[in-house]
């Protein structure tokens, strides 16, 4: 696997070199110190991934981000300063242009963290260079009609929602599509890095007409309100709430979607929608099925419009799907269900 690594700081690049060729499979072909230099080094390099800062000089990792993916679409592992509600949402706006993941530069203080810091990133850059990206325009989600206020009326619904790699832009354009008086409560578990699910909902909170905040034990379901599962614990629905579980994790996560979709199934039964959107593995697989043995609907992307196809592909091996939409229908399938079921 042969990787750029950018970053207007030598002793980053420096730090990332030793830890990536560390691995015996894993080649640094070259160095960039600004997003100018990223890009063209991309095209003339034609690296299998890139290791992009967000804040540097001549052109930032943002506008870097959009000018790859246009002129020489390569996976692209944001690697941000710090979690500051500045540096994170730079960070969630170039992971929906283009860019796949995003972790915090490695800090170490340690010979046993330098250890962990490293493997984990090895074992990250793996995964992600096995991606395909491609160039494309991104269709833009279309915007659901605007809901008569009659029949705006708060629905005894749960709407749960489970996304892993590729999720943030996914979840961002569901969201983003549903007019401002959709009646339902919506609740969210996406995997990402530990420490980015706070940054994750302030990026959320920054683009929707909606109530979004990280999911509190005890926060009332309610039509206009998102809630996001934190870090480090389970998120259930229990009646008109959530509850925080301190539970083993689940397919090896924690959160986890099959956690959510399992409990809102029992809680909610045919008045659960579940929409299953883009990632790694089979989590939330289980769940569906849950959802629909209880006569709920169960919404699953297609791969066309998936980063990675996995989570959908085994809710749909298992039989749990109900509609395989591309991702810009799933919006308009949701009203339609929420209204008319």
């Amino acid at each position: 696997m042969r990787v750029l690594v950018v970053d207007d700081s030598v002793v980053v690049r420096e730090l990332l070199r030793e830890m990536l060729e560390h691995a015996p499979d894993i080649e640094v072909v070259g160095e960039a110190a600004n997003g100018r230099e990223a890009v063209e080094r991309t095209v003339s390099l034609e690296p299998d991934l890139v290791t992009l800062d967000v804040r540097m000089p001549v052109m930032d990792g943002l506008e870097a981000v959009r000018e790859i993916m246009a002129v020489k679409p390569t996976p692209i592992l944001i690697i941000t300063a710090s979690l500051s509600k500045d540096e994170l949402d730079v960070s969630f706006e170039a992971i929906h242009r283009g860019a796949l993941d995003v972790m915090l530069k490695p800090r170490i203080e340690s010979r046993s963290e330098y250890l962990e810091i490293r493997d984990g990133l090895v074992e990250r850059i793996r995964m992600l260079s096995r991606i395909r990206v491609i160039s494309r325009p991104r269709r833009k989600a279309r915007k659901t009609r605007t809901i008569p206020s009659a029949k705006a009326k708060e629905r005894n619904y749960a709407v749960v929602m489970g996304a892993s790699l590729g999720g943030p832009a996914a979840v961002m354009t569901v969201l983003k599509a549903l007019s401002e008086n959709f009646p339902a409560p919506v609740v969210v578990v996406q995997h990402i890095a530990s420490g980015f699910a706070e940054g994750f909902t302030l990026w959320l909170q920054r683009h929707l007409p909606f109530e979004v905040r990280l999911a509190q034990d005890g926060d009332r379901l309610r039509a206009g309100r998102i809630l996001v599962a934190p870090d480090g614990f389970h998120t259930v629905v229990e009646g008109m709430a959530v509850r925080l579980t301190d539970d083993p994790p689940i397919n090896s996560c924690k959160p986890a979607v099959d956690a959510l979709f399992h409990s809102a199934a029992d809680a909610f039964r045919e008045r659960t929608i579940a929409i299953l959107l883009t990632g790694m593995g089979h989590d939330g697989a289980a769940g569906a099925a849950s959802v629909k043995e209880r006569k709920g609907h169960v919404l699953v992307q297609d791969e066309d419009s998936c980063v990675v196809f996995g989570m959908p592909k085994a809710a749909i091996q298992r039989g749990a799907a109900d509609d395989v939409l591309p991702l810009v229908e799933i919006p308009e399938a949701l009203v339609s269900l929420v209204l008319n079921r």
